[in-house]
């Protein structure tokens, strides 16, 4: 089950706790600057053909002290800072570079997903950031990606609304990431403009053992297929898990099993469904 390409930067990494001390936040002021922000990329594969149909970006912060980073222990402390407005352009940047490398016929069909968050949207103009991210590096908008990430609920609803709506227009694609958990309930599919779902890797892990994980997955590929919705379920981990994913044909699969982070893939790669 694993990738494979002829020629071979987390999700899978542990998770740290939230550190929103005064200390935490003046470093990361300097993290981008100082060039200790780096950006991995996680394939995503459509399981039923094996074929990778893009890539998640996903950011690191290698800490001058704690070492590496993963994003639950500074994202929450940028948004309610503010700093996640250039933390969020510094991560669009790499994407559009990263979309921009991928000239070749091979790569040229991928798309690359970038977490945005409500606060973000919330925060100073990020549709024109978008595009004139877009127009510096001369991509299709149409292989850029959002993922919709929400840890708190939205302050100003109808701004959110507003902004999706533009970036819709610009030709990018909307998808609800961790879709079932927090604050991203079902009310954001008959509210918000999406054009998929992603399922958590909380549920993921129950699979297929425990009945009412299996439930509520099936039922929610079940709900995104009947609204025509895309569907990535996340933290594919075991063989077990994807057997049982294996009976639905219209899902794609995200996680350690297939691939994990790594640096910017120069050729597409592949599993065996």
């Amino acid at each position: 089950m694993t990738a494979t390409s002829s020629t071979p930067r987390m999700r899978c990494a542990p998770t740290e706790a939230v550190a929103g001390d005064a200390q935490l936040e003046r470093t990361l002021q300097d993290a981008i600057t100082r060039n200790e922000m780096f950006v991995e990329y996680q394939p995503v594969f459509r399981l039923q053909t094996g074929d990778m149909i893009g890539v998640e970006t996903l950011l690191r912060w290698r800490h001058p002290e704690r070492g590496v980073l993963s994003p639950s222990a500074f994202i929450p402390l940028a948004e309610t800072s503010g700093l996640i407005v250039p933390i969020g352009e510094f991560v669009l940047e790499d994407a559009c570079r990263v979309l921009r490398e991928w000239r070749s016929a091979a790569m040229r069909g991928l798309s690359v997903s970038v977490n945005v968050s409500a606060a973000q949207l919330a925060y100073g103009d990020f549709v024109r950031v978008v595009r004139e991210c877009v127009d510096e590096y001369g991509v299709d908008v149409r292989r850029l990606q959002l993922e919709i990430t929400e840890t708190v609920p939205f302050k100003d609803r109808q701004l959110v609304l507003k902004r999706l709506i533009e970036l819709r227009r610009l030709g990018l694609r909307i998808v609800l990431d961790d879709f079932g958990c927090g604050y991203m309930t079902l009310q954001h599919l008959t509210t918000l403009p999406v054009d998929g779902i992603k399922i958590d890797q909380c549920f993921t892990t129950a699979l297929p053992d425990e009945p009412r994980a299996v439930a509520v997955v099936s039922s929610m590929v079940e709900l995104a297929t009947r609204l025509k919705l895309s569907i990535v379920i996340e933290g594919v981990e075991t063989p077990r898990q994807a057997s049982w994913l294996s009976a639905y044909d219209n899902v794609c699969v995200q996680g350690c099993l297939y691939a994990r982070p790594q640096p910017i893939l120069r050729e597409p790669l592949r599993i065996r469904p």
